[in-house]
This record gives C-alpha cells, sequence and structure tokens, in this order.
C-alpha cells in the first residue's frame, strides 16, 4: 500500500497541470520567469529522452533511501511517453492511451485541453500554492525553492525544491516534502511508523535514443465497421475505449 502511495505523488508531480497562474503575487515573479524558461525549453525541443528516477527517503535531511523505482519520459514531434514502473502514458497530437501492463489494459481517449503533457514544467501550477519562495544559483545551477506555511489539502507537499540547469533551463532534480507524516516500515522490528518523507525525483537530460516514429497505429486501429483491432504486441490486452 505504501508504494502504491508514492507512486501515486510522484506521478501526480511530474504530470500535474494547474492552469491558472492569474492570482500569482509579487515575491513569485523571479521564481515564475525561471519556470517560464524551463516551460520554452521542453515545448522547444523536438526531440528528447529524460531517464527518471524516484527515491523515497525517510525524515529531512540523510541519504537513506527506503523505496527506489525509474521511470522515463520521452518526446519525438508530437508523441510523449511517460512510463513508471508497469504503466505508460501516452500522448497524440488529439489522442491519449493509458496502459497498464500488469492488468493489460489500453485505455483509449481523446486528448482535451486539460489532459497533462510530458513535461516536467507543469509543476509551475504549484507557485499558486507557496507563499515563501528563495531562488540561489550555485555549481551551475538554479535552486528553487518554494515552501507552503498553510496547509492544504490539495497539495501533499509542504515544500518543494527544484534544481534547474542555469544555461539550458531544464530540470535536473526535485525534492518533495511531504506536508504530512506518511508510513514507513522500520527496519529493525518490522512495525509501521509514521514519519517525515521526502522524494527525491532525478532527471537525467539525453538524447533520444530511438528516432522511430511512433504512432497511434502501433497500439490498434479502428476497421471500417469501428471494431479495434490491436498490434500484435497487445494482441492480448483489453482495449477500454473512453473517447465516446
Amino acid at each position: 500500500m505504501m508504494k502504491e502511495i508514492h507512486k501515486y505523488y510522484s506521478i501526480t508531480i511530474v504530470f500535474i497541470m494547474i492552469c491558472s497562474l492569474g492570482s500569482i503575487h509579487a515575491q513569485h515573479t523571479d521564481a515564475r520567469k525561471i519556470l517560464e524558461n524551463v516551460a520554452l525549453f521542453y515545448k522547444n525541443t523536438a526531440q528528447y529522452q529524460i531517464d527518471v528516477t524516484y527515491n523515497m527517503h525517510r525524515g529531512f535531511t540523510g541519504n537513506n533511501i527506503t523505496e527506489s523505482y525509474t521511470g522515463e519520459m520521452v518526446k519525438n514531434g508530437d508523441f510523449s511517453k511517460f512510463k513508471v514502473l508497469n504503466s505508460e502514458i501516452i500522448y497524440f497530437s488529439d489522442d491519449q492511451l493509458t496502459i497498464s501492463h500488469t492488468d493489460k489494459t489500453i485505455a483509449y481517449s481523446k486528448k482535451t485541453v486539460t489532459s497533462v503533457s510530458s513535461s516536467p514544467v507543469e509543476i509551475e501550477g504549484f507557485l499558486k500554492f507557496y507563499d515563501q519562495i528563495a531562488i540561489t544559483e550555485k555549481n551551475g545551477q538554479l535552486k528553487c525553492e518554494m515552501v507552503s506555511s498553510k496547509y492544504n489539502p490539495s497539495n501533499p507537499y509542504g515544500k518543494v525544491i527544484i534544481y534547474i540547469n542555469k544555461d539550458k533551463y531544464y530540470i535536473e532534480k526535485q525534492e518533495l516534502f511531504f506536508a504530512e507524516a506518511i508510513p514507513f516500515v522500520d527496519e529493525k522490528n518490522n512495525e509501521r511508523e509514521s514519519d517525515v518523507g521526502r522524494l527525491v525525483i532525478l532527471l537525467k537530460q539525453k538524447s533520444l535514443e530511438d528516432q522511430t516514429r511512433v504512432t497511434l497505429q502501433d497500439y490498434f486501429t479502428f476497421s471500417s465497421g469501428k471494431k479495434v483491432i490491436l498490434s500484435s504486441k497487445y494482441s492480448e490486452y483489453n482495449f477500454i475505449n473512453q473517447a465516446n
């Protein structure tokens, strides 16, 4: 159960999109400008691949990792993909697929204006939650530290730190401090204990390894009678049409 909770939150931070940013206060201006530059990097980069590592830590400080898993973010033209554990979320210009390899399901829907994207920059929306922001620079990185003085049930993180490449404005690391204590299992007595949770997300930017153009037809096609024909790779999967 703890792993599922952590998986949900980590997917949230990478994908969350909050569109209403008009009420940002004056002290947010510098952070907003920096994150707008980050947004431009991901928007203007036609192709990229990001290896993502999620490390859950117990306590505000320290390097003891209680659990870890990896993911991947890919963009190639109008195709983008986010993969973590046994799940994938895939976007085309007008379509979206959510694939569970554990349950062997493919959920198809039309992409809407409120659909999230594969860019991690949607964390810009978190500015509306934080009233204390500090920006520092060290070793070629911009460090944007955001703290909320008020608890908000819509935001699980009381503090967020974003590390941004100063020259190219892509995100290299995120530290997410949970606003409330979360359950951990004590290694000595195997009992559940509540403590401060800190999720560290490492993003390694690199060139796209597979240049092959991916299309929706690589997953399924509709026959003339609107019958779904899954590709051979997914022939044993259950197709869920959510576009109707």
